[in-house]
């Protein structure tokens, strides 16, 4: 029998067609359930669309640990 109506089937299919253009699948590890995201795929996206912003914020936080 042909294990292509199987959910595991399906998913795979629904993963292959988001990673396609540029989906990256994220990993169980990076999901946050109290804050309902993946943190890890946040600050990607964060880094790499606001590098000032980032910078800037870096700077603030470094200095908020040397006092």
């Amino acid at each position: 029998m042909s294990d292509i109506h199987t959910e595991s089937t399906f998913e795979s299919a629904i993963i292959e067609h988001l990673s396609s253009p540029g989906w990256i699948e994220g990993g169980a590890a990076d999901f946050s359930p109290e804050l309902a995201m993946d943190k890890t795929a946040v600050l990607s996206f964060v880094q790499d669309s606001q590098p000032k912003e980032w910078a800037k914020l870096k700077a603030f936080l470094s200095g908020r640990h040397r006092k």
